[in-house]
């Protein structure tokens, strides 16, 4: 019972984004591992952050605002 449209797939090559998107999720990229190589091959509506950790704490900040 997993809402799709509200998951979100976090990765590090255009594959694992084409995944998510084709599953109707929400997408990010990290620029760790093969990230930088493909983050211009990712469209506008894929969120790019510098590594996992930064894509997890924005994903918390809705819950703390700062």
């Amino acid at each position: 019972d997993i809402d799709l449209e509200k998951s979100i797939m976090i990765g590090d090559k255009l594959a694992d984004i084409g995944a998510g998107l084709s599953a109707g999720c929400q997408t990010m990229l990290v620029r760790t591992g093969y990230g930088t190589e493909q983050e211009s091959l990712v469209t506008s509506a894929t969120k790019v952050y510098d590594n996992l950790l930064c894509a997890a704490k924005s994903l918390l900040r809705p819950l703390n605002p700062v």
